[in-house]
């Protein structure tokens, strides 16, 4: 079995590490783990891929993943993978993830009336638009 890794992002707490896909490899020696750095690589790794774990695909890659069973993406929000809906073979199933988190906020006597007026504004439609993303909300 090989499984492509492909999570790379601006934010340095969201990409996979060498030393976790050394981990891996320890625990699961008959696996091969790709790490892919690049959407290029991951593309090249596809053919061999029996597993992708990533936060992006497309629909035209799929033609060239033969052996593809599964696509784990972290992120619960669908529209992580493609802008547009992903639909795969009958023989590829995607998994999201499930990462869900509670939303705080922290007021005092020094918020301001107008920081107040800001935040019940707009935090329905920001909690309207996660919603919609999520799969669990629909």
């Amino acid at each position: 079995m090989t499984i492509a890794i492909f999570l790379e992002q601006r934010i340095p707490s969201f990409c996979v590490k060498e030393r976790q896909v050394w981990r891996l490899k320890e625990v699961f020696p008959g696996v091969v783990f790709v790490r892919c750095r690049s959407l290029e690589v991951l593309q090249e790794a596809l053919p061999r891929a029996t597993v992708a774990v990533t936060n992006t695909f497309r629909p035209e890659w799929f033609a060239k993943a033969p052996k593809l069973r599964y696509i784990l993406c972290p992120a619960a929000g669908r529209d992580v993978l493609n802008p547009v809906p992903l639909v795969p073979p009958p023989e590829v199933y995607i998994h999201y993830g499930t990462f869900h988190g509670s939303v705080r906020f922290s007021l005092s006597r020094y918020n301001t009336d107008a920081e107040v007026d800001f935040l019940l504004t707009h935090t329905p439609k920001i909690i309207a638009k996660l919603r919609a993303l999520s799969p669990f909300c629909q």
